[in-house]
């Protein structure tokens, strides 16, 4: 039997104190861990740097990272809202302060096939993988390319279905305004490559699709999906159990429940091979579900 111990949002900023009370317990229950994993919301200083949002910086000391390791955590996942504080070079400090406390991470790099690598942790005589993924909503600019520097993406994005009429008045709106025209100028010059069919539109940022009813949905992209597979696929071949980090800001007005949709997603990764589903991002405890006799722990809470 194995034991996987996994927290939410580590927002540290300084080296922790073990004088405290409960660290001893803390660093006991972790140390006995067969797989400790936490979820680093903060990026490690990095010199000439700068804040790429105007509040909420989650900046650490590289020193900070070597007390995480000491209170007995084996890998970190840093795919969430506050990795790309201080852009590429928070995310090259952050890779180098890991490395160098001797802990594992993943979710972030210098490009996307390095923020997608599963962390590897070899233990007690098994091997454990990390993959570490964002389900946004973030600016684009947050997130890895083939070469650029960011976050893991796996992007949600929420389609709203209407019936006829009022798909129809809609598209009229957007022709009346010029946006039509603005949008096929864009995917000219290869502004915009997304493109549509004839029962589908863009209506200033939100994706309608005409249908029967009035309904909405949330979907994938599938480049990001491609891409966390083939990261799976590589993780299978390397551990023995493979956990997914799942970070969302994509909250339903009752912050108890993760979304239904979000269910469906972790369901989906383990169908794929994953072995526990770990997610974060809205700030309380949400429960625990079994799917196939693996754990889903869809919130875990600040």
């Amino acid at each position: 039997m194995r034991t996987l111990a996994a927290t939410e949002q580590v927002l540290i900023h300084q080296p922790l104190d073990f004088n405290a009370k409960g660290a001893a317990a803390v660093k006991s229950f972790l140390s006995g861990a067969d797989f400790a994993i936490a979820n680093l919301e903060a990026t490690v200083r990095a010199q000439g740097a700068w804040p790429t949002k105007t509040k909420t910086l989650h900046l650490a000391q590289a020193a900070a990272l070597l007390s995480v390791r000491e209170l007995g955590f084996d890998a970190l996942a840093h795919a969430n809202n506050h990795a790309f504080d201080l852009g590429p070079p928070g995310i090259v400090e952050t890779q180098i302060a890991v490395s160098a406390a001797g802990l594992q991470l993943s979710g972030s790099g210098i490009n996307l096939a390095e923020a997608m690598q599963p962390a590897i942790v070899h233990k007690r005589s098994s091997t454990y993988a990390l993959i570490s993924i964002d389900l946004g909503p973030q600016p684009q600019i947050n997130y890895a390319g083939p070469n650029r520097a960011g976050l893991a993406p796996l992007r949600m994005e929420r389609s709203i279905t209407c019936p006829p009429e009022r798909f129809q008045y809609l598209q009229q709106m957007i022709d009346a305004l010029g946006e039509s025209a603005r949008q096929k100028a864009r995917q000219q010059v290869g502004y915009d490559e997304r493109m549509q069919n004839a029962k589908e539109l863009e209506f200033f940022g939100t994706r309608l699709i005409e249908g029967a009813a009035l309904g909405f949905d949330w979907q994938v992209r599938q480049e990001d999906w491609q891409a966390f597979e083939r990261a799976l696929i590589e993780a299978k071949k390397a551990a023995e159990c493979v956990v997914i980090a799942v970070h969302s800001h994509h909250w339903d007005p009752d912050w108890s429940h993760a979304p239904q949709w979000w269910h469906k997603l972790a369901c989906r990764m383990i169908d794929k091979g994953a072995d526990m589903i770990v997610g974060t991002g809205a700030p309380v405890l949400q429960p625990i579900s079994f799917y196939k006799h693996r754990p889903i722990f869809s919130g875990l809470g600040n």
